[in-house]
């Protein structure tokens, strides 16, 4: 049997031993406190079955779907059930996991990140959809070696990726997040929606939709200027209203990140967006805002750092959620950064309606829990305006 067929059978067969066969769209009450909300549960989207060699352009695509359902199961499912279950007037919540990330772990960390989720707008309702991806390798010696091999791999993901958005209802807002590695899927995603080419694949002819996409990184294992017109997903920035970046200066993970390759540079997570990114981005930098998570998350850099703080998941329930926040102050815009924003709209003549403007950015419940803070922006005349045609 070929080594490179044994990830796709074994997360079959983990799946087998807890899956029941089902189909129905159930309900699952969930309580937070005093607080109970009805929900359909969450989805799991597998890739372990498709093609993983980057480089080689989408052939066939057959996601593994699996839903995990009110009795507590997980049943195995199909693209088509989970279309027909999912709330087209619900906003939608795509969460991407980073690498090393076993079937195990990613099974867990699917139940852990969903009530995270739900704390952060407990009356909400959430379509909830987690993107699995082979990113683990029990055999691998050369750590760097793999690091570099994933990122490739997390990029021929986001082609998968953006064939996944394409089932998603089309009216309902979209969150995509990613931590570590994730973020490079969704970034790679994004590119590619937009006509970019990904190693060497470029997207087939699409029709423009009017998908309203918001992005959370967590972690984000790319470089800081990987998404500047022109760069490696240059083009990502052009498909969302707006994206979020939680940066962790303290994350020891990321300061290694230059080491492990020629091309790879301070980390996005790590630096924020800098002064000459912003410069570059023109714009659209008023579409980046940046969560300093430093004091929370610190040194680690693992995905449970983030999901076991629920003031985190409340401070970016605004991305997850869109406009479904009731009115409150964890719904409000932080008045100075909208200020600032919209100064800069005026004067490059681009403030128009359903513009990154409408995002609603919950503020921080306490000022001693992190920061909100805006992308680093050139002085105004150095800031090139939208061509007009």
């Amino acid at each position: 049997m070929h080594r490179k067929s044994i990830p796709a059978l074994l997360f079959a067969l983990v799946l087998s031993l807890i899956v029941e066969c089902g189909g129905g769209c159930g309900t699952e009450q969930v309580c937070y406190g005093d607080d109970c909300v009805h929900s359909a549960g969450y989805w799991i989207v597998s890739t372990y079955g498709m093609d993983q060699h980057p480089g080689s352009c989408p052939g066939r695509i057959c996601f593994q779907v699996y839903q995990k359902t009110c009795d507590g199961k997980l049943r195995k499912s199909s693209i088509t059930h989970m279309q027909q279950c999912l709330n087209p007037q619900a906003p939608t919540c795509v969460f991407v996991h980073g690498s090393f990330v076993d079937i195990d772990s990613a099974l867990t960390s699917s139940h852990e990140t969903y009530r995270w989720l739900k704390q952060g707008a407990p009356c909400c309702e959430l379509n909830t959809i987690f993107f699995v991806w082979p990113s683990s390798d029990a055999e691998t010696v050369l750590l760097p070696t793999k690091v570099v091999e994933n990122g490739l791999k997390a990029a021929h993901n986001g082609m998968y990726l953006s064939t996944l958005i394409d089932y998603l209802p089309p009216c309902s807002p979209l969150c995509l997040m990613g931590h570590s590695h994730g973020a490079r899927v969704v970034a790679a995603s994004l590119h590619y929606r937009a006509g970019g080419v990904i190693q060497g694949c470029a997207p087939r002819n699409r029709a423009n939709d009017c998908r309203r996409i918001r992005v959370v990184l967590a972690a984000a294992a790319i470089n800081h200027d990987w998404l500047n017109p022109d760069d490696r997903y240059g083009l990502a920035l052009t498909q969302v209203d707006g994206l979020l970046n939680m940066v962790n200066h303290r994350d020891l993970a990321l300061t290694l990140y230059p080491l492990v390759s020629l091309p790879y540079g301070r980390a996005l997570a790590k630096s924020g967006v800098t002064f000459f990114d912003a410069h570059k981005l023109g714009p659209l930098a008023c579409k980046i805002q940046e969560l300093n998570v430093s004091r929370e998350v610190g040194v680690r850099h693992v995905w449970s750092s983030y999901y076991s703080r629920p003031e985190i998941s409340r401070m970016i329930s605004g991305y997850v959620y869109g406009n479904c926040l009731p009115a409150g102050p964890s719904g409000l815009v932080d008045a100075r950064l909208d200020a600032m924003d919209r100064e800069l709209a005026e004067w490059t003549g681009q403030l128009q309606p359903g513009s990154r403007f409408d995002i609603e950015l919950p503020l921080p419940q306490d000022d001693k829990v992190a920061d909100v803070t805006p992308p680093l922006l050139p002085a105004l005349p150095a800031i090139p305006a939208f061509p007009t045609e």
